[in-house]
């Protein structure tokens, strides 16, 4: 008597499925969109700037002749650590920003062909404004390191951003844009 087929006021059945986690009009979750890149995006970033920040600074200090002093001093090991965590932190924090705007980017632009170009040149353009912007803001304000450490150091940040990019852009097309 209670079957919806029997009686036409019996309730709908309970569905299990989330509304948040419902798929949208066209099927697609906005979820994957954004976290995929989000996620690549932050470990790519502290990986990339954590490993070329530290090289520069351990690159300076062997260049200036005081690397033996910071890497057998207990207290100079411990600053190397605290600023490859600061990398690391920056990195990883401007990356994920810089790979939320470049997912919701690859979303909104999703079902046209014609924009996969304008995506690919975005994924490149994010992380070098984002994370290499307020690291040539960074860069002149240091006291006390020559010209040539500065250029250096902003050309390897510079190319770091270019490869957090192409690994953006190759985890959207690969796992989301390949899927449409």
């Amino acid at each position: 008597m209670t079957e919806p087929d029997s009686n036409p006021f019996a309730s709908p059945p309970i569905e299990d499925e989330d509304p948040a986690d419902a798929p949208l009009i066209d099927g697609d979750r906005i979820g994957r969109w954004l976290a995929l890149p989000l996620i690549s995006g932050a470990l790519n970033g502290a990986g990339v700037i954590g490993i070329v920040g530290f090289s520069l600074v351990c690159l300076f200090y062997l260049s200036v002749g005081a690397f033996g002093e910071f890497v057998y001093s207990a207290g100079g090991r411990t600053m190397l650590g605290a600023q490859l965590l600061q990398l690391a932190l920056f990195g990883g924090l401007l990356g994920g920003m810089s790979g939320l705007c470049h997912g919701s980017i690859a979303f909104a632009l999703r079902n046209a062909d014609r924009h996969r170009t304008t995506t690919a040149v975005l994924g490149y353009v994010f992380p070098l404004v984002i994370l290499w912007g307020p690291i040539l803001y960074i860069l002149p304000l240091q006291q006390g390191l020559p010209l040539i450490w500065k250029l250096s150091a902003g050309a390897a940040f510079g190319l770091g951003c270019v490869l957090i990019g192409w690994r953006m852009n190759g985890n959207i097309h690969k796992y989301l844009l390949s899927r449409l």
